[in-house]
């Protein structure tokens, strides 16, 4: 599959995903909802996200590196950290939901997010 197959496919799943995340808000009301449609929500937008911050990081590193540099090495570091972006912004929505969210806990979070990937990145340079 080449990047332009790679990319419209990730958009696809990424517009379905923001349709399904927009039937849920408009038919489900959140303060009455039960925990499955609450689930259903943080899915489906989770599953945008991801989508989203792939093909910005893989739009972003395919145009700054070199013209013979191995594109699947891109593709498969935006998708990591696509990853980690969405986990944060979930967590970040859930604790506002819960009016759990500060400054200090933002804070914690970008720490735990930096550690994470601090790791995965020290991990590739021993292989």
């Amino acid at each position: 599959m080449n990047l332009r197959d790679y990319l419209l496919s990730i958009l696809a799943g990424t517009v379905a995903a923001l349709t399904s995340a927009v039937i849920v808000l408009i038919m489900i009301d959140p303060v009455s909802a039960g925990l499955l449609a609450l689930a259903s929500l943080y899915i489906t937008l989770g599953a945008a996200a991801v989508g989203l911050f792939t093909i910005i990081g893989t739009l972003v590193r395919v145009k700054r590196q070199a013209a013979g540099a191995d594109v699947g090495q891109a593709v498969a570091r935006s998708l990591r950290q696509a990853v980690i972006f969405a986990l944060l912004f979930l967590i970040s929505l859930f604790l506002s939901s819960r009016d759990l969210l500060t400054v200090w806990t933002v804070l914690l979070l970008i720490i735990l997010v930096t550690l994470v990937e601090f790791f995965f990145l020290a991990g590739k340079r021993e292989a």
